[in-house]
């Protein structure tokens, strides 16, 4: 899915890659993807805009097309890593963060 934000024209980018040991035909309604006969799918997601935290310049500059080569890498890159490192070093990115607070209301 691509396009531009209606308010400020900010671009936007996502894709997605199935991984199966079924078989993945196109639905009915060229919208939807129907998977038959999988015991396991592993869904690879990335989106980006074309967002930099950079006032007054907020954008990268990037065009439509470079946006979407560059979330095409980001899945095609986590693709070749594989399931379980991609898991591994997300649940590191996310304990680096979210592990920062303790609360003990003991």
């Amino acid at each position: 899915m691509a396009g531009h934000l209606p308010d400020n024209q900010m671009k936007m980018n996502s894709m997605l890659k199935l991984e199966t040991n079924g078989t993945v035909t196109e639905g009915e309604d060229g919208e939807s993807l129907n998977v038959a006969g999988a015991g396991e799918v592993i869904i690879y997601i990335s989106a980006d805009t074309d967002y930099k935290n950079q006032y007054p310049h907020c954008r990268t500059g990037e065009t439509d097309q470079q946006l979407a080569e560059s979330v095409a890498k980001d899945v095609l890159d986590a693709s070749e890593m594989g399931f379980e490192v991609v898991k591994n070093r997300h649940l590191t990115d996310y304990q680096r963060l979210f592990g920062r607070v303790k609360l003990d209301i003991g």
